[in-house]
């Protein structure tokens, strides 16, 4: 689960392992590291009178001008190449080196932060386009679960494979995973890689392949018909009007849970700052995400989308948001169910044998921020839920907006249909 878990023993051992590691988690790759701190040490004298001085970050060594070579020839002979990017490349302060590592590249690099992989609905239809490469470039991006451990099910089975990543045993075990297909390791920053090599004039089919890639990251139709319910809403309608209130906020940052109505969430809002729930697929902790959001910018409108089934985890956070005066918003989408357990128990049990996957029609999530110092709203429709938007930023409140929904599989998009969207 982290990079590093340490318990020191004496107090001459605390100072080099919180050095040590503030230090691993910081290098690169960055990640989470666990230092457990006994009491009788932390209330002991250390007889130091000055700490030491920190040990300066560990940086990724850069590519030797071979190694550059080796790569760009790579890449400019590439007819159809995706490059995908791990989950840091979609944080706000890595976009600069992204874009510029685009535009000397003349490709897209699309970062992967979902675990539900190329099959995250903010992807739309890519993952159809996925067997097509001839040359995919793992820039950053572990190889995981997420990419069917390099197997032909995700990969495909013609491309070659390129991994660029600052952490060595990411590279160990792409070796071991792709054997032979596997022609370029190096151990570097992906980006400050990219962004260096020449790029060649590309090829008309070059060019047609970016815009197939283009194409699929927008594309938004959806297989199979919408689902309806009296007096509730279709989730992407729901989004949409959510996705309208975004674009027209001051400083918008989108907060999207897990859960199903979440990757309708995923697929539909956007913001300049998105914090979805992370690779590990956790559910329930949109709410604290979004308050610390707002903590850390408060001028931000910050916007989270949940389903009343992750709402159960922690719900009463909404109390730490009153506190806090964390202005957050937080959106149910209330289908009544937890509906992706409801969805794998029809998919393999039949509707006749659902268990457990109801939820009560008289929960009021509106009324429970009330009752804490928040804002409630309830909403059925479009209208009602623009409204609502606009009250609960106008309150200045913590608030929460209760809306009823049509409970729907997450979407799955297909270029093999016409999109109806511009997203």
């Amino acid at each position: 689960m982290t990079k590093l878990s340490v318990r020191p023993r004496s107090i001459g051992e605390l100072y080099p392992a919180l050095e040590d590691a503030v230090t691993q988690a910081m290098s690169p790759r960055r990640g989470p590291v666990h230092l457990a701190l006994p009491f009788d040490l932390l209330t002991a004298e250390t007889g130091r009178a000055d700490l030491p001085e920190m040990s300066p970050d560990r940086l990724a060594l850069p590519l030797q001008a071979g190694d550059l070579e080796k790569l760009g020839e790579w890449l400019n002979s590439a007819r159809r190449p995706l490059v995908l990017a791990g989950p840091t490349a979609a944080r706000p302060h890595r976009l600069a080196a992204r874009t510029a590592a685009e535009a000397a590249l003349g490709l897209r690099i699309i970062p992967m932060e979902s675990p539900r992989g190329m099959k995250d609905p903010s992807l739309g239809a890519l993952a159809e386009l996925m067997p097509q490469a001839d040359l995919i470039v793992l820039a950053g991006k572990r190889l995981d679960f997420t990419l069917g451990f390099g197997g032909a099910g995700a990969l495909g089975k013609d491309a070659r494979v390129v991994v660029i990543d600052p952490d060595g045993p990411m590279l160990e075990r792409a070796r071991r995973l792709l054997g032979e297909r596997l022609i370029l390791a190096f151990q570097a920053d992906p980006f400050a890689a990219l962004a260096q090599i020449r790029a060649a004039q590309p090829t008309s089919e070059r060019l047609s392949w970016r815009a197939q890639v283009d194409d699929a990251l927008k594309n938004r139709s959806a297989k199979g018909p919408s689902s309806s319910a009296d007096g509730a809403m279709d989730p992407r309608a729901l989004c949409e009007t959510v996705q309208a209130f975004l674009a027209s906020a001051p400083d918008p940052v989108l907060v999207c849970d897990g859960g199903e109505f979440g990757q309708w969430a995923q697929a539909f809002c956007r913001a300049p700052v998105r914090i979805i729930n992370g690779m590990s697929g956790a559910i329930g902790a949109g709410v604290c995400y979004a308050i610390a959001a707002k903590i850390a910018r408060p001028d931000a409108t910050v916007v989270v989308l949940m389903g009343d089934g992750t709402a159960g985890f922690h719900m009463m956070e909404l109390d730490t948001a009153v506190r806090e005066n964390a202005a957050v918003i937080a959106v149910i989408g209330n289908d009544l169910r937890w509906n992706a357990v409801h969805l794998i128990q029809v998919r393999t049990y039949g509707p006749q044998r659902l268990i457990g996957c109801e939820l009560s029609p008289t929960a009021r999530y509106h009324d429970v921020a009330s009752a804490l110092g928040g804002a409630g709203f309830a909403a059925h429709d479009a209208p009602g839920l623009a409204t609502a938007l606009t009250q609960a930023a106008g309150s200045g409140l913590p608030a929460c907006i209760n809306v009823s929904l049509a409970g729907e599989a997450a979407p799955v998009f297909s270029a093999s249909l016409r999109s109806t969207t511009g997203h």
